[in-house]
């Protein structure tokens, strides 16, 4: 005589924990589903949004300026030469005669105002 079983079927306790037990689980798969539709909800919207910011702030590379087809023309390009200047070459920071290198006294705390 075992939890009033008497061995015949499960009981009462029995079927009503197997339908908690049901529900509980329908739950966490609700649950579940809920939380993977919105993580790829996120990243479908999350990437469109990302598409559609590098298509308006897209700059135009030189390499991709150059690709372009360009019409011949019997006229040609007039080139100038550009007067090129030398940088100034770099001065050294000057050279501190101060006491920064000398090793300073610790400083004390003042003593409090009473």
């Amino acid at each position: 005589m075992m939890f009033g079983s008497y061995g015949y079927g499960h009981g009462l306790l029995g079927v009503l924990g197997a339908i908690v037990g049901f529900l509980g689980m329908l739950i966490l798969i609700a649950i579940i589903v809920a939380v993977l539709f919105f993580l790829i909800r996120f990243l479908i919207v999350g990437t469109k949004a990302a598409q559609l910011y590098l298509d308006k702030n897209r700059t135009v590379t030189p390499a991709a300026a150059a690709v372009a087809p360009v019409a011949e023309s019997a006229v040609e390009p007039v080139v100038e030469p550009v007067e090129t200047t030398p940088a100034p070459a770099p001065t050294p920071p000057p050279l501190s005669t101060s006491s920064s290198s000398a090793p300073r006294k610790p400083r004390t705390p003042k003593p409090p105002v009473a």
